[in-house]
Formats: C-alpha cells, sequence, structure tokens
C-alpha cells in the first residue's frame, strides 16, 4: 500500500516509489524509485529541499515484478464499501457494442485532438480563442461516452507518443465527461464537462515552451508562473464562453485540492466546485498514465492506487471511489496478465466488480498469438473463466511491441 511521508520521518529500509506525480502538484517530492539505505542518503535527500515522498508499505510487494498492483486489496475494500454504501446505483451505460461505438470513437478522437491543437495554436499566437470547433467536438465526446464510454477510454489511455498538452487535454475531456455521465448527471453537464476538460489546460499556450518541457525541477520563479495557467486559461474562457460559468470555474479550480493545499487560491472541501473536483482526479490520472516531455508514464493500475492513496488530502474521497469504480482499476484498452499465464486485453469495465473486468484472451503463457476468447472474469454475464481467474497485473503492451488499435475490437 501507498503512503505518504515527510522527508523527517524517513528511515533507512523504506522503500521510496515513484507514482509519477508531476512537479506541478508536488514541486518537493522525492519520487527516486528504490530502497533507501542509509543516513546518507537521507541527509542528501533533504539537503535538495525535498520535503515529501511516497513509499510502499507492503513489503510482499517489493518482490514483484516492477509493474505490480500497488495496494490492490485496499482498494478492493474500499470500492466494496462504495458498493454497499449505494454508489452501484451509478449510471452504467453499454447501449452500444465496443465494435459499433469504437470506429466512431476514432474519428471523434482524431477530431478533438485537431479542434485542441488549433485553439491552443491560436492563443499562442494571440489571437481571441474561437471555441467553436471545441464546442462541437465536447459535443460528440459527450454523445459518445454516453452510448459506451469504454470505446473512448480505451483509445485514451493508449497515448501514442508526442503532442502531450493535446493528447492530455483530450484524455482529461473524456475522463471528465465519461465519469460525470457514469455519475447520472444531465446531457449539458456530461457536455460542460467536456468542454471543461478539453480546455483545462488552455493557459498553458501562454508560457514559454521551454517552460513546460523543463526536465528539472522548477525554481520558484518558474512554478509561480507555471501555477498560474488555471487563472488564464479560465479567463480565456469566459471571454469566448462568458455565459458558461460552471466550465469558468472547473478550469480554475483543477489544480485545488481537497485539504486546501492546491492553487491558485487554496479552497477546502466543498468551496471547490463539482467540475473542479471531477477535473482535478480527471487532470492526475491522466496525466500520471501519459507519457510526458518530462516524466514517463505510469501503468493504469499502479495510477490508481496512486490517485487513492491521495483520497482526502488532495481529492474527494467519494468521488475518487466512485471514479475508480467507472474506470475499474483495470480500463478498457489495458493489456493484461491473467492468473493462467495468458494475456488478455479488457475490453469492458465491470463498476460493480473493478478487479474483474470482460477481456479477450490474445496472447498464450509464450506471449504467441491466439484465437481471440472473450471471458467475464466476474462470472456476472456471458462465458466465464472454468475456474477462477484473475488479473495479475497490467502489461505495458510498448514493451511487446503491440499495438493495442488492432486488438479493442475482438
Amino acid at each position: 500500500m501507498l503512503k505518504k511521508v515527510r522527508i523527517f520521518d524517513m528511515q533507512v529500509g523504506m522503500y521510496v516509489v515513484d507514482t509519477g506525480l508531476s512537479w506541478l502538484d508536488h514541486p518537493y517530492l522525492y519520487c527516486a524509485e528504490g530502497p533507501i539505505e542509509s543516513d546518507e542518503q537521507i541527509k542528501a535527500i533533504r539537503a535538495d529541499g525535498f520535503a515529501e515522498a511516497f513509499i510502499e508499505t507492503d513489503k510482499d510487494s517489493l518482490r514483484r515484478d516492477a509493474q505490480r498492483v500497488y495496494g490492490k486489496d485496499d482498494v478492493e475494500l474500499a470500492l466494496s464499501n462504495a458498493l454497499r454504501d449505494g454508489f452501484n446505483l451509478c449510471k452504467n451505460n453499454k447501449n452500444v457494442l465496443l465494435s459499433d461505438e469504437l470506429p466512431v470513437a476514432l474519428e471523434i478522437h482524431a477530431k478533438a485532438m485537431a479542434s485542441l491543437a488549433t485553439a491552443m495554436r491560436e492563443v499562442a499566437e494571440g489571437k481571441a480563442l474561437d471555441g467553436s470547433a471545441c464546442l462541437e467536438s465536447a459535443g460528440e465526446i459527450a454523445a459518445s461516452v454516453s452510448r459506451n464510454r469504454d470505446a473512448l477510454v480505451g483509445l485514451s489511455i493508449l497515448h501514442d507518443p508526442g503532442a502531450y498538452l493535446i493528447r492530455h487535454g483530450v484524455s482529461v475531456s473524456v475522463l471528465a465527461s465519461s465519469f460525470g455521465d457514469y455519475l447520472g448527471l444531465s446531457r449539458q453537464q456530461v457536455i460542460e464537462l467536456a468542454i471543461a476538460g478539453l480546455l483545462h489546460d488552455l493557459g498553458k499556450a501562454l508560457l514559454p515552451v521551454e517552460l513546460l518541457e523543463k526536465p528539472g525541477k522548477l525554481t520558484q520563479e518558474e512554478y509561480q508562473e507555471m501555477a498560474l495557467h488555471p487563472a488564464h486559461g479560465a479567463a480565456l474562457i469566459a471571454t469566448a464562453l462568458p455565459e458558461a460559468g460552471n466550465i469558468h470555474r472547473g478550469v480554475a479550480e483543477h489544480h485545488e485540492r481537497q485539504d486546501g493545499s492546491g492553487y491558485p487560491r487554496g479552497l477546502r472541501g466543498s468551496e471547490q466546485s463539482l467540475y473542479g473536483r471531477i477535473l482535478a482526479i480527471a487532470d492526475v490520472f491522466g496525466a500520471i498514465t501519459q507519457v510526458r516531455p518530462y516524466r514517463g508514464r505510469i501503468l493504469p493500475d499502479k495510477a490508481m492506487s496512486t490517485i487513492y492513496s491521495q483520497r482526502k488530502k488532495d481529492f474527494d474521497p467519494g468521488l475518487l471511489e466512485r471514479f475508480i469504480k467507472c474506470l475499474g482499476v483495470y480500463p478498457a484498452g489495458s493489456l493484461v496478465r491473467l492468473s493462467s499465464g495468458e494475456s488478455a486485453v479488457v475490453n469492458q469495465s465491470n463498476p460493480a466488480t473493478p478487479l474483474r473486468p470482460k477481456v479477450s484472451i490474445i496472447f498464450d503463457q509464450e506471449m504467441i498469438p491466439i484465437h481471440p476468447v472473450q471471458m467475464d472474469l466476474s462470472g456476472r454475464e456471458g462465458p466465464a473463466p472454468a475456474k477462477a481467474m484473475d488479473v495479475q497485473e497490467i502489461v505495458d503492451h510498448r514493451l511487446h511491441g503491440i499495438r493495442m488499435h488492432d486488438f479493442l475490437l475482438l
């Protein structure tokens, strides 16, 4: 299980975990993964100005592969409690088959990428924001997630290289609107979340590229400049969409945090709007599961445990548990290794059983392709395994040269 500790509480023998979190939210987070081996190492970490770190408290998990599932049992317990408390009443949309929605979702995803790229370029060039294309894309995203959210969610976590800001904006739009739809919000609210997610980092278009892509720690002055981007983005949107108050506020508040440690206003708890709280979760999950110019990605299962470890401090705990239930610990589009040794692509989440999605088994134990076998690991619907079968871990498909787009339709 992940736990955040102060550097002054760090001890020899602790195992530091790289959670993938950004220095923009955690500028003093020490994240060089590995064991703490000496007091001298701790002193050096303190001297470098780091204030906190995430550690793994489950010693047994340190013997697992580098792609191990952190805190899975703890997350499962929380989700079981959420289900017991009535969160299973949230909307589960499967009106259209994934195989039918995915070709449409591919076009919507590409169109959203193009419309956001144009908006970012125009703002960077000092032009007034023309949000019409982004508004149209947001409406199409909202419509797609209402039909079958797994299609766009699956595309958004594949993360092809390059164009980080654009891919991230589309990803947050998909995640936020999917979550809003799952919560049963109105179609208009889901569209607003799609717009806010698409444009949440618009203010970064006003910042120097070298600052956005700086690989090392930011200076205090650079951090203060970067931290203005939510306010800049909200102001740009307010000019182009003066009547969209909920959207302005969501964009302005996507870096606020549950305990008041966020920026730019240090809002606490319910002072942060619903849109702000939803975007905060979607933004962090989308960022840490994507390759950034200054940071590698982590896999979705570890990302879920990372954001879960930040409940109460950074995120609304109730919303966070429902977000995990919405996507599942293993989101659609993930390549997973099963307890049988075979590998499968997740083609549908199971909100009632987040650790047991519906999958298509596509590789044997030696990663040799086989004829796809459809299976519901929960046993609730459709084909179920002859004997209990669990997901062991998410596999990084890039390490095997696999193009996941080719398997989502199986």
